[in-house]
């Protein structure tokens, strides 16, 4: 038989989706997951195209994409300009595995770029992310919700154009791939409104975003598939959760959270987990899982001693974290933002809530080993007031008569039921914090108290 006998008998297509060249079979070509995939519950990786050169308008800037990688990743089917190219290659080279944290790296690396080929909402998003993380690299240090140098600039030029884009596609008839496209596009701008420390802004956009999810299932067929990615819908689970406080019976969530504890590790114990028990995967939710439980052991309990009960549970956060940060250092963009939470708020509340002053020190110390946001979290913020605590708790530091901390102490040390931190302000160039003290006294006839104090934060 002669060689040219071997093999496959047809041509081979250039337009195929990925997935379907490697099976050999005929594409179906839809955009971004192809109906063939679908339909055979395959997971479509999308597309394989060449860069395409656009005819600039001025010819003093050409339009030519800049020399990129050659990873398919970067193979887009758009027409963009030089500086959309390169705010290109910024989110993907530097960016995407960066939002992905642990948990998330399918849905920034590979969906967000699937659907960035053929919807211009999703695409100017990540044009803004890629300008937006590169805000300082000017030598600017103002702040970043402030901040006009030539990236931050450009970043909200196409943070406006996506959401102009989604605005058009809100108002045509709603389909799955159109809810697909806006819930991609509200966690854009949930992440460019966290980096951006625009809080308020961001908890209300999270609000909108779960609220599309609860229309989208009610509106879903009954006996159809499921409309929305499960990749989003952890995604807004999560900022949910990050967004609101611990509610509901207290014994009904300690028993949940008691199943997931023993669910998880029997996963973990399977023999082809073996590699996930040391991830960073693993030691994130180990911190969490500790923090949950304390949450809600402590939250009917105004008295301060049970906390000892949980020291054991603040050693484990402290060595996990450990573990995690040093196993798993911070490179690049990372030291400045990430979109998910890792490490910092269990550290924090460590810092804040036990009692054992070398625990709470090497939280503290840890907490400098993290990034500088990680969503809705600021490090800088977390330090001063967690730092601010230790001194009045310990009796290093005390409440001047107006709650002035340099002014005469009116009271000693003291225990705090809960310190409650509101979002931070920029003021005469400067950062501040309002921080109110919730006090459970028994000795007092009027058992709670509050004192407020406002605290600058340096960055």
């Amino acid at each position: 038989m002669a060689i040219h006998d071997l093999g496959r008998h047809g041509p081979k297509t250039r337009t195929a989706c990925l997935t379907c060249k490697r099976r050999r079979v005929k594409c179906s070509l839809e955009r971004p997951s192809c109906a063939r995939c679908v339909k055979a519950g395959r997971n479509c990786e999308g597309y394989q195209l060449s860069l395409v050169q656009e005819v600039p308008a001025i010819p003093s800037k050409a339009t030519t994409p800049p020399h990129l990688s050659t990873s398919s990743s970067l193979l887009s089917a758009f027409r963009a300009t030089q500086s959309e190219w390169q705010a290109y290659s910024f989110y993907t080279h530097r960016i995407a595995s960066i939002l992905g944290g642990a948990f998330d790296t399918e849905l920034w690396q590979n969906v967000m770029l699937q659907v960035a080929d053929t919807d211009p909402t999703v695409r100017n998003g990540i044009f803004a992310l890629g300008n937006l993380f590169r805000h300082g690299q000017t030598g600017v240090s103002d702040h970043a919700s402030k901040c006009t140098c030539a990236h931050c600039r450009q970043a909200l030029r196409y943070y406006n154009k996506s959401i102009s884009a989604l605005s058009h596609l809100l108002q045509e008839p709603c389909t799955p791939q159109a809810a697909h496209v806006a819930l991609l596009s509200c966690v854009i701008f949930i992440c460019v409104e966290f980096y951006r420390m625009n809080d308020n802004t961001a908890i209300s956009l999270i609000s909108k975003g779960c609220g599309m999810v609860a229309e989208t299932i009610k509106n879903q067929p009954v006996s159809g598939t499921a409309s929305i990615d499960m990749r989003l819908m952890k995604v807004f689970n999560r900022l949910w959760l990050l967004s609101t406080s611990l509610e509901g019976e207290q014994q009904a969530a300690l028993l949940l959270l008691e199943s997931w504890r023993r669910n998880l590790e029997h996963i973990v114990s399977q023999p082809a987990m073996g590699a996930f028990q040391h991830s960073q995967a693993h030691l994130i939710l180990r911190t969490h899982y500790l923090t949950t439980r304390f949450g809600a052991c402590a939250s009917l309990d105004p008295s301060e001693m049970n906390h000892e009960e949980h020291l054991q549970d603040f050693r484990g956060i402290v060595l996990a974290a450990e573990e995690g940060l040093t196993r798993f250092p911070l490179k690049d963009e990372a030291r400045s933002f990430s979109f998910e939470g890792s490490f910092l708020a269990p550290l924090y509340l460590t810092a804040l809530k036990c009692r054992e002053s070398g625990v709470r020190r090497k939280a503290l110390e840890l907490m400098h080993l993290t990034g500088a946001k990680e969503g809705l979290w600021h490090r800088s913020e977390l330090i001063r007031v967690a730092t601010r605590v230790m001194e009045l708790e310990e009796g290093l530091a005390a409440f001047g008569p107006e709650g002035d901390p340099s002014g005469i102490p009116d009271r000693g040390p003291m225990l705090f039921y809960d310190v409650l931190a509101g979002l931070n302000y920029r003021k005469a160039g400067k950062t501040f914090v309002d921080v109110t003290y919730l006090i459970y006294d028994t000795t007092s006839p009027q058992r709670w108290h509050t004192r407020q104090e406002t605290l600058e934060v340096v960055e």
